[in-house]
Parts: structure tokens; C-alpha cells; sequence
């Protein structure tokens, strides 16, 4: 498994967590590092699964938002 493959699930992994945890800003935040990212089509996602990136992003950061809406009035 090569370094950038290693470099940017610690990273998706670490986005989740702050999207649940600390704020849905986060999540639209790794979903723009997704989509200038677009792991699908880089050298090194050879050993990545196909997976919806974005779907799992979108859903978190609702999921939060949700949570967390009496904040945000």
C-alpha cells in the first residue's frame, strides 16, 4: 500500500470523525479535499476500494448538522 493511499485515508477517517464530532463544517470540508482530490483516478488508488466517498461525507455532515441545528439558528 503506498504512502498517499496510507496519507489519505488517515485523513477521510480523521474528517469523518471531526464532521460527527466537532462540526458539520468539517464535512464540507473533506468533501472539497475529495473532490480536488478524486482519489478514483490518481495513480496510487490501485489498492483503494470503489467506494462513495462523497455519499459517506454527505451523510455524516447531515447527520451532524441535524444534530446540532439549535446551534446554527
Amino acid at each position: 500500500m503506498s504512502k498517499f493511499v496510507l496519507l489519505f485515508v488517515a485523513t477521510y477517517l480523521s474528517g469523518l470523525v471531526a464532521a460527527a464530532v466537532v462540526s458539520p463544517v468539517w464535512g464540507f470540508y473533506l468533501y472539497e479535499l475529495v473532490y480536488f482530490l478524486n482519489p478514483g483516478e490518481r495513480w496510487w488508488s490501485a489498492s483503494l476500494p470503489t467506494f462513495g466517498y462523497s455519499f459517506v461525507i454527505v451523510i455524516i455532515t447531515m447527520i451532524s448538522f441535524f444534530y446540532r441545528r439549535k446551534t446554527f439558528d
